[in-house]
C-alpha cells in the first residue's frame, strides 16, 4: 500500500544500532565484574550487575529479564569461564530459566 510508511520504517530499522545489553556473573572475580563495568563505559554498552551475593544463574536470568522488559536487541552473559563454572551452569534446569532454550534471547555464553 502506498504511503503507509513501510519503506521508511524499514530504513530507520536497519539503519539503528542494536541495542545490548551485558551480564556480569562472575561472582568469584570481583575484578572480573568491575572489568566489564569499564568495559561497557568505554563502548557504550550498559552492564547489568548484581554484586557477588547472588549466585550466577539468578544474575543471568535477572539481566535476560532486564533485556527483555526493556527492549534489548540481545543480552551478553558474562561467565566465569571456568571448568568449575560451567559445570554448574549445565546443572541448572532449562525450566529455572526465564524463557525457553534456543528461543529469542536464550543465548547464554
Amino acid at each position: 500500500m502506498q504511503g503507509s510508511g513501510g519503506h521508511t520504517w524499514g530504513s530507520e530499522r536497519r539503519a539503528r544500532a542494536p541495542q545490548v545489553l551485558m551480564v556480569a556473573t562472575d561472582v568469584y572475580r570481583p575484578a572480573a565484574i568491575e572489568q566489564l563495568v569499564a568495559l561497557g563505559e568505554r563502548v557504550s554498552v550498559p552492564v547489568f550487575e548484581m554484586g557477588t551475593g547472588e549466585r550466577p544463574a539468578a544474575i543471568a536470568a535477572a539481566g535476560l529479564a532486564k533485556g527483555r522488559a526493556e527492549g534489548f536487541d540481545a543480552v551478553i552473559v558474562d561467565t566465569a569461564g571456568r571448568l568449575q563454572a560451567r559445570m554448574r551452569a549445565k546443572a541448572v534446569h532449562p525450566s529455572d530459566l526465564p524463557c525457553k532454550p534456543g528461543g529469542r534471547g536464550a543465548a547464554v555464553s
